[in-house]
């Protein structure tokens, strides 16, 4: 019996020195209002209604090697009760990586909203990044983004001797990553001993399900090798720019011109763009609107035995389609002032 406990006891030892030893495990440091899922790497909230809910998990890494994390949403969207004006649904997640040596940080934040304004005539998912270190703003972008299979990268990851935060959007329609946010944020020497903190909050009417998939490296992650700027359409500043800069030097006086014509420039294809939604959502409404309107009209003028309020009627419809058909030329023809100009 002897003899098989000292063979037993030495075994033992090497299998357990064999094991690799594991960084400590994500706790949950606080988590309050509404969630239908509410985990590290996942979350939901399924109803359209408007409420609130927020949440915090941390880790302590002593041997810091890198952090990659990947995110992506299969929904968010707003819902927007038709007499609203406007109303938006919200998804915050921060990642902050602080030095329990140095007091050193770096925080990264993605904020993600799906909204709708006037009345629905203008939509858009919009995605936020904000670049911290040490509690000083340094960045800040706003970028497209169109759900899975589209994802933004998370890295921080020692690079020669400084540590670099970076965030990359993939998307669809390329296999190069959008650069939002590549910035050396300090000496590798102030980032040891690193705690990662993350931190989710949801708010606004709408539903949402998102999903975050990382990991602790135990080698630097390596970035992506090629990635360009969010440049997808050219606007009026930017038609500008590129006349300027082919034309060379122009006088300041014609440069003063210009640069009014850029900024009312941009005003006006943004007001443009605002009127056009709003025309498309409540142009299929004005035949109902107008015939109901012209049957009130009737009944009205048939029980106080007056044609005044069917006159009133006919006559505002009129107006209305007249305005229509001026405003829409009267588009036209600055548009074609526009090109003659130029």
């Amino acid at each position: 019996m002897k003899r098989k406990l000292v063979f037993f006891i030495p075994l033992l030892f090497l299998l357990f020195a064999s094991v690799p030893l594991c960084y400590a495990e994500w706790s949950l440091i606080s988590k309050s209002g509404e969630w239908d899922i509410c985990e590290r790497t996942e979350w939901a909230k399924f109803n359209a209604v408007s409420n609130e809910g927020e949440a915090t998990w941390s880790i302590d890494v002593d041997d810091f090697n890198g952090y990659y994390g990947v995110l992506n949403f299969t929904d968010l969207y707003v819902y927007r009760e038709w007499w609203h004006f406007w109303d938006a649904q919200h998804f915050d997640i921060e990642f902050k990586f602080q030095s329990r040596t140095s007091g050193d940080s770096a925080t990264v934040s993605l904020n993600f909203k799906d909204y709708q304004t006037f009345w629905g005539a203008a939509y858009d998912r919009k995605v936020n990044i904000w670049l911290q270190i040490n509690d000083q703003y340094e960045n800040f972008g706003e970028y497209p983004y169109s759900l899975n299979p589209e994802y933004f990268e998370i890295y921080f990851t020692p690079n020669a001797s400084s540590v670099v935060l970076g965030v990359f959007l993939y998307q669809e329609k390329s296999n190069i990553p959008v650069k939002c946010n590549l910035e050396s944020v300090g000496s590798a020497l102030n980032f040891e001993n690193i705690t990662i903190t993350i931190y989710v909050h949801h708010y606004g009417v709408g539903y949402f399900h998102g999903y975050l998939k990382d990991n602790i490296c135990s080698s630097p992650p390596e970035l992506p090798s090629e990635y360009r700027k969010l440049k997808e359409t050219i606007g009026l500043g930017d038609f500008v720019d590129t006349i300027i800069g082919i034309a060379g030097q122009v006088p300041k006086s014609i440069m003063n011109i210009i640069n009014i014509i850029k900024d009312y420039g941009e005003w006006f294809l943004s007001g443009l763009f605002i009127f056009g939604n709003i025309v498309v959502q409540f142009f299929p409404l004005l035949p109902y609107i107008c015939l109901f309107w012209f049957l009130d009209a009737i009944i009205t003028s048939i029980q106080e035995g007056n044609l005044q309020p069917l006159g009133n009627a006919v006559m505002t419809i009129y107006n209305i389609v007249r305005g229509i058909v001026e405003a829409i030329a009267t588009i036209a023809e600055t548009v074609w002032n526009i090109i003659k100009f130029w």
